[in-house]
C-alpha cells in the first residue's frame, strides 16, 4: 500500500502528482 500527501504533491508539482495517481490506479 502506497501513501501519498497528495495535497503536498499537487503544490509541488501538480503534473507529477497526476501521474502517481495514474500508477496507484494500476497497482
Amino acid at each position: 500500500v502506497y501513501l501519498f500527501d497528495f495535497d503536498v504533491h499537487q503544490y509541488a508539482n501538480p503534473e507529477f502528482d497526476d501521474m502517481l495517481r495514474e500508477i496507484i490506479l494500476f497497482m
